[in-house]
């Protein structure tokens, strides 16, 4: 069997995994099974997961404001080009 483990299938709602195991069987085997899903979910994480430090998210206000500068002079050159073409009658629709 496969799938995803989802709120809407392990949750607290009356159709879901949890309610199912323990009517068929009991609160211990409903235990286990959880039990059983976290430690497939930690090996994952081992082996596929990832961490970010806190220096990996901080934003550096230097190369940001420098970003923003080209980003704005290449477009008002741009709009420039235009206004030139236009005052010159050369814009072409």
């Amino acid at each position: 069997m496969c799938g995803a483990l989802n709120k809407s299938i392990v949750g607290a709602t009356s159709q879901g995994l949890n309610h199912i195991i323990i009517k068929d069987f009991d609160e211990e085997t409903c235990a286990d099974f959880l039990s059983g899903a976290q430690k497939i979910v930690n090996n994952w994480l081992v082996f596929s997961g990832f961490t970010v430090g806190v220096q990996d998210i901080i934003v550096q206000e230097k190369a940001v404001a420098d970003g923003i500068k080209n980003i704005l002079t290449k477009y008002k050159r741009s709009v420039g080009k235009i206004i030139s073409q236009s005052q010159s009658g050369q814009l072409k629709s």
